[in-house]
């Protein structure tokens, strides 16, 4: 996916910058990461929540 255009966000990390913005250009429904330190602080960005691997996993059980 070629993801051009407005930036959604900007982590303190800028290595995961371009893992919302191809969520958002996507339309995911969920992120879900491990990154204890910078994305799961967050909860959510531009309506997508982000999650833990946990978290996410006892929401589809």
């Amino acid at each position: 996916m070629i993801v051009s255009g407005k930036k959604h966000f900007l982590s303190p990390d800028p290595k995961d910058n371009k893992f919302i913005d191809v969520a958002v250009a996507g339309k995911a429904d969920y992120i879900i990461s491990g990154d204890k330190r910078h994305l799961l602080l967050f909860g959510k960005v531009e309506g997508i929540p982000i999650l833990s691997v946990n978290d996410f996993v006892q929401m589809i059980s």
